[in-house]
């Protein structure tokens, strides 16, 4: 039963999501005296109610897809029951949390997305473009949601100067990181585009043609690094800061988009996916980089 869950639950993106909410909790929000809402049992907390709703989500999408997948330990039964459990734990969780902190309706959040994940799954046999651009929000979307819950609730003129240079960061954090999850959902799609056509799914390399979707991709992906890197350049004077980003993460992008431009088979791509992934791991240690930079480098 291990194994088959090990096939089913998408570990690596749930721990590079635990890190990057560890990393934004930690050098960011309790890092410069802000008074904030979340202590550290309800942080805690929060991550085994994220992690729950994505365990949940993991095994609803199976369950759906289980006729393209075969368990020898896990029934269907058995797939729908650990979403179901999955999702109340974080409900449960999510909802103790809101009211702790004095802010009940964020509990909303932990029951749309239990419930937006199940209509998602379901729709989940039949992949077209919106795949593409939902799946891309999952880590991103995590750190919205910490961002939100746990925005400082006083600030004196000096820390409005330091949050709003960390507002500036985590704009050009979630940016970055939904482009390079979008951009490795598409080289996805193009390594497995032959099994989608055979099953008359929709995708962005299928609508497009393989060559068109990585002119698009390759496009979408300049532009993006340009205009946020020119954001981040402009709007913060710290020299240490851009140097630090240029080094962990534009140099990199810049990288990956020779890499679109030259890709050309399945090879190709794969060894794109794997390089997208050791960015992310690599791009979240940015977090206390930039932290460190803006606390201690004058």
């Amino acid at each position: 039963m291990l194994r088959d869950i090990s096939k089913i639950v998408y570990w690596k993106n749930i721990a590079i999501i635990l890190l990057l909410l560890c990393f934004l909790k930690f050098s960011f929000l309790d890092n410069f005296g802000f008074s904030t809402p979340l202590n550290l049992t309800n942080f805690f907390l929060l991550l085994v109610a994220l992690i729950s709703l994505f365990i949940g989500a993991s095994f609803i999408i199976m369950y759906f897809l289980e006729k393209e997948h075969t368990f020898k330990k896990i029934t269907k039964k058995q797939l729908l029951l650990s979403y179901f459990i999955g999702s109340t734990i974080g409900i449960i969780i999510g909802t103790y949390i809101s009211f702790q902190t004095e802010r009940p309706f964020n509990s909303l959040i932990f029951i749309f997305i239990a419930v937006f994940m199940f209509f998602y799954a379901k729709e989940t046999n039949k992949k077209t473009l919106v795949n593409n651009f939902i799946l891309a929000f999952l880590k991103p979307g995590s750190l919205i949601i910490l961002w939100w819950m746990d925005a400082p609730l006083t600030l004196n003129s000096k820390q409005w100067e330091i949050f709003l240079n960390l507002e500036i960061v985590f704009i050009y954090i979630i940016g970055v990181s939904y482009v390079i999850n979008f951009v490795n959902s598409v080289f996805i799609d193009l390594v497995n585009i032959k099994k989608d056509i055979f099953n008359n799914h929709r995708t962005l390399p299928i609508a497009l043609g393989e060559k068109s979707a990585l002119k698009f991709v390759f496009q979408i992906s300049i532009v993006i690094v340009i205009a946020f890197n020119a954001m981040i350049f402009y709007l913060i004077s710290n020299t240490f800061l851009p140097l630090s980003l240029f080094i962990v993460l534009i140099l990199p992008q810049i990288y990956g988009c020779l890499l679109i431009k030259k890709a050309k088979n399945k090879k190709d791509y794969i060894y794109i996916i794997k390089l997208i992934n050791i960015a992310l791991l690599i791009g979240s240690f940015i977090i206390p980089t930039i932290a460190y930079s803006l606390k201690n480098v004058n």
